[in-house]
């Protein structure tokens, strides 16, 4: 998703040059992304959960739909997160 590669991009450019207050506001922003996700997420679940109850295949299969591309977007997300060490501690002990 470009959302996650731009702020990727903002946080490895601001390691780069040593700006430390940008590369912070750039990881929380990352952050409150990934907390935006999880959310998107529950929501999904409840609106399948009533098209299951009310047994709308049609709409279970565009949730499907919808669903694929945010557990796509959300394993990006974490890729990324890895890979720039977001939930690493100073000690190097992994918070995830």
């Amino acid at each position: 998703m470009e959302t996650i590669q731009v702020l990727r991009k903002r946080i490895v450019d601001a390691r780069a040059v040593g700006d430390s207050d940008f590369e912070q506001t750039a990881l929380v922003m990352f952050v409150a992304f990934g907390y935006r996700l999880e959310d998107a997420l529950r929501k999904y679940a409840d609106k399948i959960v009533e098209a299951a109850c009310c047994n709308n295949a049609q709409r279970l299969r565009e949730l499907h739909d919808g669903l694929c591309a945010l557990r796509n977007c959300l394993e990006e997300w974490k890729l990324v997160a890895e890979e720039l060490g977001v939930f690493l501690k100073k000690g190097g002990n992994n918070n995830a």
